[in-house]
């Protein structure tokens, strides 16, 4: 499995336990618990998670207590790995962890790319960000969903837009390439060989002629 990041605080990519998905939604990762390996604590619970559209990844997660005003922002190089059911972490990676992390105008949260609408290079509307499918392993974006109806998710699947799609996006709207419409080839059948088919296949079946008499029958008929 080819990495992002090759950062020492990353593990080699293990065996997911069954059932599992390699992806999990940027809106489910808030209220997670956060575990840190360098002390077996719980530091705390997922508030916001920090990533760059742009490149599609991660910059660091929100943390906070349950009760506690004050929180606490995570690299996303200290995070090992999003698991099933908590998110590791290990301060002893040697970033800063304490330290603040630089939020630039091109980095989005949660409730910025949630809603935020879709537009291609032709100027046509595609559609509104509902979720992000996040990679357990690498921390990147895998793909984008849109918003869909009831019954079109149902029959169809989600909607989705894969990070290289994206040429630039802001907090106001992410532009696209536009999609390539199928092309559906018609093959003309040739005019001639459709008739001899035909002909051949009306054609009645031959029937066995009768088989002409023999000197030896005709002697015994005399």
């Amino acid at each position: 499995m080819e990495m992002r990041r090759t950062s020492g605080s990353r593990v080699a990519p293990q065996a997911r336990s069954r059932g599992e998905a390699p992806s999990k939604r940027l809106s489910q990762l808030r209220g997670m618990p956060v575990v840190d390996l360098s002390s077996a604590h719980r530091v705390g619970t997922i508030s916001d998670v920090f990533f760059d559209p742009n490149t599609g990844n991660i910059r660091s997660f929100d943390v906070g207590h349950t009760g506690d005003l004050t929180e606490r922002r995570v690299r996303a190089d200290d995070v090992r790995r999003i698991g099933k059911d908590a998110i590791v972490m290990d301060a002893r990676s040697g970033s800063d962890s304490h330290g603040l992390v630089d939020i630039s105008d091109d980095i989005l949260d949660i409730s910025t790319i949630i809603g935020l609408e879709v537009i291609d290079e032709a100027g046509d509307g595609v559609g509104f960000i509902a979720d992000a499918l996040v990679n357990r392993e690498t921390l990147g974006i895998d793909a984008y969903e849109l918003r869909t109806r009831f019954l079109e998710r149902l029959f169809k699947g989600p909607r989705r837009i894969q990070p290289d799609r994206i040429l630039l996006c802001s907090r106001e709207i992410m532009l696209v390439r536009r999609e390539q419409a199928p092309v559906l080839v018609t093959v003309r059948p040739d005019i001639e060989s459709t008739v001899a088919w035909r002909e051949q296949a009306t054609a009645p079946l031959p029937t066995d002629s009768p088989a002409q008499p023999t000197g030896a029958d005709r002697r015994r008929s005399a």
